[in-house]
């Protein structure tokens, strides 16, 4: 068993990308210190990031899956890091902070590649779906019981010095809910739509009670993206678009109207005081948007400011830095163009794309239709939401509160980037996952999986040849 591990394992592509990152280690240690970055507090995460990395590309090789995706996705994590010990260099607990955020981060993705494959992968569709439903609505309940309001949402969980924003982990119950609704044949076309419609809906109800916006937009594209991906009927789709473009009008009408009556007034209460809040904001966003100048001390300061720090990095970045807020988070990727330049800004986002592009081709590869959307759900959010506050940080689109994956500060998402990253690598393994169970007891049963339930059980190419491997090597 040793010796299939190792052969598995410490493969040539393995060891180039260690010594790869190790000498990125060592050159983003030197552009911390170029760039005056807390270089004591990095050199204290590089035990950490090793331990990340090093697991990471074992856990690649062992399944054999595509490797430039693991590089992409590690990549952005030490820019994100380089980032982190620039913007806060100031930060006494910088060190413990990233190491704990990583080490914790890895452990949940473990942990969840464990649940899916022991209980959440044995389920029925029908008994999964009231699980996840279960799941969200009591996530919800429970920040308006216990919720903590940080920057207008009661969206985080606090208890002493730590914190969770729990909607990060409802963003996994969605992608597990459409990935089983749309992916599979148990429901027709016009069931799959109205399931995903009173899943969203709930979420509506959930994000407008806590006040935030910014996830559900996501969602919102990405049940759009399911629907393309997953609805065979092109005349259900087209009535889907259909309905889809009377609700955003009703939408912004309705917007409109909740605006001009509740201008002014003093006795709006509750729910109703709620809507008109998010309406007001949305209003103020795209104003700002459209022109940051008309209130540059207040609403427009930061998109002001962005604009400020793009226009001074220039190629390599500039040592002349002005002050961005929340330059960590929210104006990472501004900030990443002022201290690092357009060419460090345009490697992320080509990283993203080639996440993008190598997320689809695992997503060909994976075992059955649910995994399918699971992988599809996990890869179409990373980048989807990287993107929109790409764009938005920028000026390009409306600016929206949701973190750039493995490079904005915060521990929860962080943590739901490593989870979704483990999803994508082990479900797109094929049947490899599998093989480690025969080499570690060829006599002991398999796991109980789902199998392909399309109606062509659209298993990848790569699951059909691991599929075969896997059968002769149980006859030898």
């Amino acid at each position: 068993m040793g010796h299939y591990f190792k052969e598995r394992i410490m493969t040539r592509n393995f060891w180039i990308n260690i010594l790869l990152f190790f000498f990125l280690e060592l050159f983003f240690g030197i552009v911390i210190k170029v760039k005056g970055g807390n270089l004591n507090s990095y050199l204290g995460i590089i035990i950490p990031e090793l331990i990340v990395i090093t697991a990471a590309f074992a856990y690649t090789s062992l399944l054999e899956t595509y490797n430039m995706f693991t590089v992409s996705c590690v990549l952005l994590l030490q820019i994100g890091i380089t980032m982190q010990c620039i913007v806060q260099n100031e930060a006494a607990n910088l060190t413990l902070k990233q190491s704990a955020i990583l080490l914790v981060s890895l452990a949940a993705a473990v942990i969840m590649v464990v649940i899916h494959m022991k209980l959440l992968s044995r389920l029925e569709t029908r008994t999964l779906l009231i699980v996840v439903t279960g799941l969200t609505l009591l996530a919800y309940l429970f920040l308006l019981v216990a919720g903590r309001t940080i920057n207008g949402a009661r969206a985080w969980f606090v208890a002493g010095p730590f914190s969770l924003q729990i909607t990060e982990f409802i963003k996994i119950l969605w992608v597990y809910f459409n990935a089983n609704v749309f992916c599979s044949d148990r429901f027709s076309d016009f069931k799959k739509l109205v399931l995903a419609a009173g899943y969203f809906l709930l979420n509506a109800l959930g994000s407008i009670l806590i006040g935030e916006m910014g996830s559900l937009l996501i969602m919102l594209a990405l049940t759009i993206m399911f629907c393309i991906l997953f609805i065979d009927s092109r005349k259900v789709l087209l009535g889907v678009f259909g309905c889809g473009a009377l609700l955003a009008a009703c939408g912004v009408g309705g917007i409109a109207a909740m605006l001009k009556y509740g201008e002014g007034r003093e006795d709006l209460g509750g729910f109703v005081l709620k809507i008109y809040n998010i309406c007001s904001r949305l209003r103020t966003r795209l104003v700002v948007w459209i022109n940051p100048e008309s209130d540059p001390l207040n609403a427009g300061y930061q998109g002001i400011r962005a604009k400020q720090a793009i226009s001074i990095g220039g190629l390599l970045g500039s040592n002349h830095r002005i002050s961005l807020p929340v330059a960590e988070s929210d104006f990472i990727f501004p900030t990443i163009i002022m201290n690092l330049g357009v060419i460090i800004a345009l490697i992320v986002v080509v990283l993203f794309i080639v996440i993008l592009v190598y997320g689809i081709k695992m997503y060909l590869d994976s075992w059955n239709d649910e995994e399918m959307g699971i992988i599809a759900g996990c890869v179409f959010y990373i980048f989807t939401q990287s993107m929109i506050m790409i764009l938005g940080s920028t000026g390009y689109i409306i600016m929206t509160g949701v973190p750039i994956a493995f490079i904005s500060d915060g521990g929860t998402a962080m943590m739901v980037s490593f989870i979704m990253t483990a999803l994508i690598i082990t479900l797109s393994s094929g049947s490899s996952f599998d093989d480690v169970f025969i080499a570690a007891d060829p006599d002991r049963p398999l796991p109980a999986r789902k199998e392909g339930t399309g109606k062509d059980d659209r298993r990848g190419r790569k699951g059909q040849a691991k599929k075969k491997e896997k059968d002769i090597y149980r006859q030898l």
